[in-house]
């Protein structure tokens, strides 16, 4: 836990003083991706001086908690150069479960008080916590030279965030900055981004001077896109090496040139920290492919209690997922495992790690993204081992444009889910897989049978899926009485894919528009009594206007609850105009959705 989240938790009753900063606002939002601002949930807003209420931030909080502090009063107008300041606050022992109450005093402001290093030019000596927010600001060598030298004077400072992405930063230069910040004996964390900075085709020595940090225990830091190639990667695993202290890394390294070797070599290095008990690496893209063994010889980090993992768009194969499987299983503390294995192509390989997964038995909060990975009906480990997990809350499994995965397999593999007593929180995204009706219904039994859950988001966009499989799912998933939010997204099978089907008589076809069929989806709803969040999408269906308003209307007027929160994408769908009466009605759904960023483009 950060400093600043422990002092809270002491500070729960002293008074609060947002004008130290100039702060007129501040704002609670949910993360499930931690820095992406787009996907920020905004879940509520207090005027300065008025103690928190955090009350029961249940399903979406597996990430963590985001803080924000702004001169701005609504979410709305937060634009990145608005925001004072960003924490990202854990989670810990599900203090967020229940209702959570703090202020802030002038005591913990001053000690916590976060200084620019850009706009002050005095009194570094005392300055324990710096930041440098010059993202895409082009600095000229002399600011970055300027700006070195600020840091080697400040000799008390504990947290240092430097953001300089893409800024055109020479190595030479680099190495004044890094050296700066080795001067500073007493550092613990240090956020460090250097992304599209042109660092690399020179040998980066320049991060050897981060061994010096003697005391550091958090290291973030980001060479996206940087040139990196197998040699540079030797000096940076050398430099973390003499880090003995880190108990928190995240390394980012996507779009750079490491391949296979440099994989090998950066996970030796990291494997000697046996402090380590968060680790994130972004491997993104990197040419790591099988022709030499991948070897995930990280074992002996084994107080490892978060876990993330991003090798997407790098062949690992077969042979990477089974060493990959066979590191995972020593890590018997995880509580938290991310896992981002895109075009991987690691087929039946996802059988390790399946059984490395099966072994965590402290497993809180499972992402498995293998999506695009060509895993066949058989391949049904998977899912199976996720019956083992009696105390997993939250489960992302994506297993998207996987057109081999059928309803044999997802029947197979969710009976186990029910025996999952503490999930909460499902998210399963089967876009463009090969499921039908009966799976649909399946999957809709085996959620029905977890007692507990709150939350289920689901993709079923390009299956053979209609209407009737609809109404079912939704009948079997109504038996979840604490079901508090419900995402389903389909998009419809054109009369084409129909035709796909040998008998499309004995799946219950209904060729009928979804939104005739609503009311019949009310009717099932209706039994989750807890329902306050709905969210359907209508893509590609030919519903009227006058359909999509009578939903909005019916929604409404059909549950009883005030803070249900309607979102309806209506794009390519056919707009009949019937009268003038439903043009008034077309320019008012026109700007509802318009308030929503991500449909804003749904009437063009």
């Amino acid at each position: 836990m950060s400093y600043f989240t422990s002092q809270i938790m002491k500070n729960k009753s002293k008074s609060c003083l947002f004008d130290y900063y100039g702060i007129r606002n501040f704002f609670i939002f949910l993360s499930q991706n931690n820095w992406y601002y787009s996907n920020f949930e905004y879940l509520c807003s207090f005027k300065k001086g008025v103690i928190i209420k955090a009350i029961n931030l249940i399903s979406q909080n597996q990430f963590g908690i985001i803080l924000i502090l702004t001169n701005e009063d609504l979410p709305a107008q937060i634009t990145q150069d608005k925001i004072i300041r960003t924490y990202q606050i854990p989670l810990n022992d599900d203090i967020f479960y229940t209702a959570l109450e703090f202020k802030l005093d002038k005591d913990l402001d001053d000690q916590f008080k976060f200084y620019d290093l850009l706009s002050i030019n005095e009194d570094f000596q005392k300055i324990r916590y710096a930041q440098v927010l010059a993202r895409k600001k082009k600095l000229i060598e002399p600011e970055i030279v300027q700006l070195s030298t600020k840091i080697s004077q400040c000799i008390q400072l504990l947290q240092l965030n430097v953001d300089l992405f893409d800024n055109p930063i020479t190595p030479s230069f680099a190495s004044i900055l890094v050296q700066s910040i080795s001067q500073c004996q007493e550092i613990q964390e240090l956020v460090l981004d250097l992304g599209w900075c042109n660092l690399g085709n020179t040998e980066i020595k320049w991060i050897e001077n981060l061994a010096n940090c003697k005391n550091m225990t958090t290291l973030h830091i980001n060479l996206e896109s940087n040139n990196i190639n197998q040699g540079d990667i030797k000096i940076i695993g050398t430099a973390l090496e003499n880090l003995n202290k880190l108990d928190n890394l995240y390394l980012g390294l996507q779009y750079n040139n490491i391949k296979e070797q440099g994989f090998n070599s950066l996970v030796r290095s990291i494997s000697k920290l046996k402090n380590l008990q968060s680790l994130n690496l972004d491997l993104y893209k990197n040419n790591i492919e099988n022709d030499e063994k991948i070897e995930f010889e990280i074992q002996q980090c084994n107080l490892l209690t978060n876990l993330t993992l991003n090798l997407s768009q790098n062949c690992i194969q077969y042979e990477g997922a089974k060493s990959l499987g066979s590191a995972i299983q020593s890590f018997d503390k995880l509580k938290k495992l991310n896992i981002f294995l895109v075009n991987c192509q690691v087929r039946e390989g996802i059988n390790y790690i399946a059984q490395g997964v099966s072994n965590c038995k402290n497993l809180q909060s499972l992402n498995l993204d293998l999506k695009m990975n060509n895993i066949e009906s058989q391949e049904q480990e998977v899912i199976n081992t996720i019956a083992n997990q009696k105390k997993l809350f939250y489960l992302n499994l994506n297993l998207c444009q996987n057109q081999f995965l059928d309803s044999k397999f997802l029947v197979s593999f969710l009976n186990q889910l029910g025996t999952c007593s503490s999930l909460k929180d499902v998210k399963f995204d089967f876009n463009s897989c090969a499921i039908d009706c009966l799976g649909l219904k399946a999957l809709g039994k085996s959620i029905s049978l977890c007692e507990n859950l709150q939350s289920v988001d689901l993709n079923i966009e390009q299956n053979y899926i209609f209407e009737k499989g609809i109404l079912d799912f939704l009948q079997e998933i109504s038996q979840c009485q604490k079901l508090f939010k419900l995402a389903l997204i389909q998009k419809y099978s054109e009369v084409l894919e129909m035709r796909k089907l040998e008998q499309p008589e004995k799946l219950g076809i209904f060729i009928k528009n979804i939104a005739e069929q609503f009311q019949e989806i009310v009717k099932q709803l209706k039994q989750c009594k807890k329902l306050n969040t709905l969210e359907f999408n209508f893509v590609q269906n030919q519903t009227n206007m006058e359909k999509v308003m009578q939903i909005q209307s019916n929604a409404k007027d059909q549950f009883n609850i005030t803070n249900i929160n309607n979102i309806y994408n209506i794009h390519k769908n056919e707009i009949k105009y019937v009268n003038n009466a439903l043009t008034i009605q077309f320019t008012q759904t026109k700007q509802y959705l318009a308030n929503q960023d991500f449909f804003s483009k749904s009437l063009q």
